[in-house]
């Protein structure tokens, strides 16, 4: 018999941002394909508290690559009940630890709804500050759409790419805005949860693929060792 062919080894390093509450934890889990990896909760109590990650490796069919995945879940940037010094620090010190070849993708995960007046200020910021580091790498997983059919996710892209509260925003995400919505199904008859659960294998898909596309650059490897760029993150 043949010997089988080498696979092709390629790194994505992922960082998810939001709030508590936001379906930050579950991105992570969909992403990994594990559920229980990633602590789930809407409280600030249970919400993320330290950047933790998981490893995965990943084979897509057809293909002769194979992914090697790290998922960071984050603190809970964007929320002013957490003091943001203490983020940062945080995060500093994991990125240097776990992360120090750098960056494949930033997703910033939101609830389906207007951006809050604290959001559109740190956005301000990131925007101000950040916007030739990273928003060739970030994207925007809006959440809690599983009410929504395609259409009306698409008209709800559309209007928070025209707001003029969310318009540069929506620009900063060169990666794109993508809309998600994973129900709890456990109360579900099984014929309605049969066809929940093919909805939410298709937004599962939907992470994945933004996840895995495009080339192997790691970005930010640099400058996750410069002062000055933690610096201007400890003002978000």
């Amino acid at each position: 018999a043949a010997a089988a062919r080498p696979r092709r080894v390629r790194r994505r390093n992922v960082v998810v941002l939001g709030k508590c509450g936001s379906g930050k934890s579950t991105v992570c889990n969909k992403l990994t394909g594990r559920d229980g990896n990633f602590i789930v909760g809407n409280t600030v109590q249970s919400c993320t508290h330290e950047a933790k990650h998981t490893e995965v490796s990943l084979a897509e069919e057809n293909s002769d690559d194979e992914y090697h995945v790290r998922v960071i879940d984050t603190v809970g940037l964007f929320d002013r009940k957490i003091n943001n010094d203490t983020i940062m620090d945080s995060i500093k010190a994991y990125f240097q630890e776990h992360v120090p070849e750098g960056i494949s993708l930033i997703l910033f995960v939101f609830r389906k709804g207007a951006l809050s007046k604290e959001e559109r200020e740190t956005f301000d910021y990131l925007i101000k500050q950040f916007q030739s580091e990273i928003s060739a790498i970030s994207a925007m997983v809006i959440t809690h759409c599983e009410l929504e059919d395609s259409v009306a996710r698409d008209r709800f892209v559309q209007s928070f790419q025209e707001s003029k509260d969310s318009a540069k925003v929506a620009k900063f995400m060169g990666k794109g805005i993508v809309t998600v919505g994973f129900p709890n199904t456990e109360d579900c008859l099984p014929m309605v949860r049969q066809i929940i659960e093919a909805e939410m294998k298709k937004d599962m898909q939907k992470l994945r693929d933004l996840m895995l596309e495009g080339d192997d650059t790691l970005h930010l490897g640099k400058e996750i060792w410069q002062k000055s760029f933690w610096e201007r993150c400890t003002i978000l």
